[in-house]
């Protein structure tokens, strides 16, 4: 009994749950749209439902206005404003009959209203629930967020950019003026609207102080909006620079530099350096006077709250007139002579040569290492080094000196032919004497063979005597080593000769 009790409760709750259900739709009061760009009216439709059988889903969206067909599943009955430009976007099996209307245009504002048919069940048009259609032809001015009054450089800063669109399927692009890390996300709103975030994160700097940071937002169909935002940064000193940035002063003369920076906050103190030497000078500018060449590079650096900077070292160009060094010299060599005149100048000096009192002159030489050479001939006397630039002019008269080695060079080739002449005289004089003996052993032969004098009764065979002229004679039996007066020493020898002394035994 309570069973049935129970059940008889349950079917009735069930059909008041039933009866509940009606014919209802959900669409919004209005939707708006973008000229060439595309809407989606959202929608949302129900019944009631008891259990029948369907076996197909029709749906049909109606121009209020007219009745007209603004999308039927049978294109071939819209009317001709909207075909091939309208959609369901939605399942209507799932209770969805969104409409999507694409290359919105201005004429496409009004009332809108949707009919479902269902086969095998009902049919049913939710014309009393009408939604109203409007058509902008410019985007609304994205909004931007997350930037705060001032930030630091090196500082992260997160800047985000929303616009505001009807066309989910095709988003807005969001660009940015400048580099960073960006994200993207998406939500819907009401009435029809969905919201596109982009957030872009970037390290601040100082070449982001009071400039805009821009977001550009390019809708469906081309039609653009941009917003910007201005960004403070502090930052220490930037851009610190010396004015002039090529400074230029005659020498013992005097010269103002200044020095530029740029600083937020604005740059409060300044400190000028000679090299690595702190100048008394704490002002924007520094006044040098008695500037010699000899000064060094200057240095200005630049402070406020944030930090300091340092410049660039700039060298100040010291000009003078030229002078001529000691160390200038002419030496005359094998193949000429050469000269060498040592020029300090600045700008560089033109050096003119002159030699032998002014009878010639060498081409100008533009000389920007202040050393000028030229090889002259090897008879000179002297040269003069002249050299001008625009402040002035210097001359140094360079006298020839002999080089060394061209000296020793000379006196080894005189000696050389000293001796060489010498060695020919004691040729001739060796040659002549070696004719003056042959000549008189000749003629001694020839006086012997001819008196054919015989010595010891010794007679040689053929009637000749046993005379030698040739040599001097030593010996026992034979005629050795005659010298050049015929002195002949034996014990048994033969000579002849008109002055010969003879030394013998028998």
């Amino acid at each position: 009994m309570l069973n049935l009790i129970i059940l008889i409760l349950y079917l009735q709750a069930d059909r008041g749950v039933a009866a509940e259900k009606t014919w209802t739709v959900e669409v919004p009061e209005s939707v708006t749209g973008l000229k060439s760009s595309c809407v989606i009216v959202p929608c949302r439709y129900d019944y009631p439902h008891q259990g029948e059988s369907i076996s197909s889903w029709k749906g049909r969206w109606y121009l209020a206005s007219n009745d007209v067909y603004v999308y039927d599943q049978d294109s071939s009955t819209v009317d001709a404003r909207y075909q091939t430009r309208t959609a369901l976007v939605g399942e209507l099996r799932e209770n969805n009959c969104s409409l999507q209307i694409t290359d919105v245009k201005k004429n496409d504002q009004g009332q809108y209203w949707f009919r479902i048919m269902m086969e095998g069940y009902n049919s049913y048009s939710y014309s009393e629930k009408k939604i109203t259609i409007s058509v902008k032809d410019e985007p609304d001015r994205p909004s931007i967020s997350g930037v705060i009054k001032e930030v630091r450089s090196g500082e992260i800063v997160t800047v985000s950019c929303s616009a505001s669109h009807s066309c989910p399927p095709h988003p807005p692009t969001i660009t940015w003026s400048r580099d960073g890390r960006v994200t993207v996300q998406s939500e819907p709103l009401t009435g029809g609207q969905h919201k596109l975030t982009s957030s872009l994160s970037f390290n601040a700097n100082a070449s982001d102080h009071q400039q805009p940071i821009t977001c550009s937002v390019q809708h469906h169909g081309g039609k653009k909006a941009i917003n910007s935002v201005i960004l403070k940064v502090t930052y220490a000193p930037v851009n610190v620079t010396i004015s002039p940035r090529e400074p230029s002063v005659l020498e013992n003369g005097s010269i103002s530099l200044s020095c530029l920076a740029e600083g937020n906050p604005e740059v409060d103190s300044y400190q000028w350096r000679n090299g690595s030497e702190p100048l008394s000078v704490q002002g924007k500018s520094l006044n040098l006077s008695s500037v010699t060449r000899r000064i060094h590079a200057i240095t200005c650096v630049a402070r406020n709250r944030e930090g300091e900077t340092a410049s660039r070292p700039v060298r100040i160009n010291v000009e003078y007139p030229p002078e001529i060094s000691e160390q200038s010299f002419c030496t005359r060599g094998h193949s000429g002579t050469q000269c060498s005149c040592t020029v300090q100048s600045n700008p560089p000096s033109i050096v003119r040569w002159v030699w032998d009192h002014g009878e010639n002159e060498s081409p100008q030489i533009k000389n920007g290492t202040t050393v000028a050479m030229d090889l002259l001939p090897p008879n000179l006397h002297q040269a003069v080094c002249m050299a001008s630039n625009k402040h002035g002019n210097a001359m140094k008269i360079l006298y020839i000196k002999n080089d060394l080695l061209y000296v020793y060079v000379s006196v080894g080739a005189g000696c050389a032919l000293i001796l060489f002449l010498t060695v020919i005289c004691l040729c001739r004089r060796k040659r002549r004497r070696q004719q003056q003996q042959n000549l008189e052993r000749e003629n001694s032969r020839k006086k012997c063979e001819k008196e054919n004098y015989v010595y010891n009764s010794q007679v040689i065979k053929g009637g000749k005597p046993c005379c030698v002229v040739d040599e001097d004679l030593y010996g026992n039996e034979a005629m050795q080593d005659a010298d050049d007066d015929g002195e002949i020493y034996a014990n048994n020898c033969h000579g002849c000769g008109e002055d010969d002394d003879i030394y013998a035994n028998c």
